[in-house]
């Protein structure tokens, strides 16, 4: 997968703003409180994020149910802390396993927290292919 501009991703699907108020207490207080619900020890906090809502079909649709995923995923620039060390540059997460807020989401093996503002916009998975090589 290449790197794409958040700028540009923004302007062709016409993103919506969205912003996480949370300050760094919170964000480590939210760490903990999840830790204390489900058992995980991955974890990813970024900033400068895109969730990618996939517009799917009904038959879609179902694909997602039976493999308990949400048609959804986030892309982001900027890596604020990432449990796993990867030294990643941008990341872009696999399907979405489950949303706990609206700025807080698990994959099969990470937790990402969202922080600071970022956007919302919907893409057919044919984009989601073309430009995140999904």
């Amino acid at each position: 997968m290449s790197f794409h501009a958040l700028k540009d991703l923004v302007q062709e699907f016409s993103a919506v703003l969205v912003e996480s108020k949370a300050s760094d207490i919170e964000i480590i207080d939210g760490l903990r409180h999840l830790k204390s619900l489900i058992d995980f020890s991955e974890y990813c906090i970024v900033k400068n994020w895109l969730i990618v809502n996939l517009d799917i079909s009904e038959q879609e649709a179902v694909h997602f149910q039976r493999h308990s995923v949400i048609p959804m995923f986030i892309y982001a620039e900027t890596i604020v802390e990432d449990s796993k060390q990867r030294n990643f540059q941008w990341i872009r997460t696999t399907l979405i396993k489950e949303k706990h807020s609206d700025f807080v989401f698990s994959t099969q093996n990470t937790n990402y927290f969202l922080v600071g503002h970022g956007y919302s916009c919907s893409m057919t998975i044919g984009h989601a292919y073309r430009y995140f090589d999904f």
